[in-house]
């Protein structure tokens, strides 16, 4: 995420997707500090990043971790999380 936050644009947006949030499946603490890390980025990609980090333990929690995680963000950043839970049964895309 650090490396994310140095980016701009497109290239932050790809390099959310090779954030390896899937080693933190059983972490729900964890994986919450990861998406709030989403704020430390630009305003125009901290929704796709929130989006991004709410369906990727989604699948790996299958579909628990809206209940535990999304929740407990702020309303914005809840949104989009919950927006991208709602998608994990579709294709994933990663440079992981």
């Amino acid at each position: 995420m650090r490396i994310c936050a140095e980016l701009r644009g497109r290239d932050t947006r790809a390099c959310l997707r090779g954030v390896p949030s899937q080693a933190l499946a059983g972490q729900p603490g964890r994986q919450l500090r990861l998406i709030r890390a989403c704020r430390g980025l630009a305003p125009a990609v901290r929704s796709d990043c929130n989006e991004w980090l709410g369906r990727t333990p989604a699948v790996v929690t299958n579909g628990a971790f809206p209940i535990y995680g999304c929740t407990k963000l702020g309303p914005s950043a809840m949104r989009a999380c919950v927006a991208g839970a709602k998608r994990l049964d579709a294709a994933l895309v990663t440079f992981s």
